[in-house]
């Protein structure tokens, strides 16, 4: 029995023909073990009928020319038989052949496939890489403008508080300067 195992569906067609064809050989085996074992009983009974009825001349003609037509019969199915096994085996190497080589076509066409995808894979991984450590220094500088914006609204909170406090102190110059100038027009007024 025949032992082929293959994946596809045409594997198992093909699987399934050639049990078909195997059983049929065996069947034909069979019958050429039979045929053989007839033609060894018709040449015993040949001799038999030789040994017991030598008298009889005609009878036996007879009886050797069915033999020899049998003969004739048994080579032409042996001959049948081999010009049948080179077909089938002609049949099942191109058929094997074909499906061997559709497999290794499919099977370079998955590996160009994958082959590619691996690439494109890496080249995603090294750009995912690239956009971490970018994200990883945006952070870093995101977490530096936040401590300088803390300490630029400190310093401009700062800076407000020393305008007021100039300012006051401005105005209180001013305030200070004007009842200068009033005592001076007062001092130059009582002199005069």
């Amino acid at each position: 029995m025949l032992d082929l195992k293959f994946k596809d569906k045409n594997s198992d067609k093909i699987v399934e023909e050639l049990t078909s064809m195997h059983s049929t050989l065996k069947e034909q085996n069979t019958n050429f073990e039979e045929i053989k074992k007839e033609f060894e009983k018709f040449k015993s009974e040949i001799k038999e009928l030789k040994e017991i009825q030598q008298g009889s001349l005609k009878e036996f003609k007879s009886n050797l020319n069915e033999i020899i037509e049998s003969k004739q019969k048994l080579q032409q199915e042996l001959t049948d038989f081999k010009v049948m096994k080179g077909h089938f085996q002609d049949k099942v190497i191109d058929t094997l052949s074909n499906q061997i080589n559709e497999n290794t076509e499919k099977l370079k066409t998955d590996v160009k496939n994958y082959n590619d995808l691996k690439k494109e894979i890496a080249e995603i991984t090294q750009e995912i890489q690239k956009v971490r450590a970018d994200l990883v220094k945006f952070k870093e500088v995101s977490e530096k403008i936040s401590k300088m914006d803390f300490d630029l609204t400190h310093y401009a909170k700062n800076l407000e508080r020393e305008n007021q406090d100039k300012l006051r102190l401005m105005n209180e110059v001013n305030f200070l300067k004007r009842i200068i100038a009033k005592e001076r027009r007062r001092g130059d007024g009582v002199r005069r």
